[in-house]
């Protein structure tokens, strides 16, 4: 993943940030974003992935592109 640019609002805290991934990447971002309960920013993540680049190239969206391309999703843990 490449970071090509931080936007900063008028506090100077983080607005955007926008990053240049490839396909792996994306699938791995897709399918954990899939994987969450819930709202936001979740649901949103995948539906962005899913809607401007899964759906227009592989009918099946994400589910179809990871049997295409698989990708493992370790384990997380949080600690606190």
């Amino acid at each position: 993943m490449k970071l090509n640019n931080i936007e900063f609002d008028d506090d100077e805290g983080i607005k955007n940030v926008t990053v240049t991934m490839t396909l792996q990447e994306a699938l791995w971002i897709g399918k954990l974003a899939g994987k969450q309960k819930g709202a936001s920013p979740h649901n949103t993540i995948y539906e962005c992935l899913s809607g401007a680049v899964f759906d227009r190239f592989w009918e099946g969206g994400v589910d179809e592109a990871l049997r295409e391309f698989p990708v493992e999703i370790p384990s997380i843990r949080y600690e606190d």
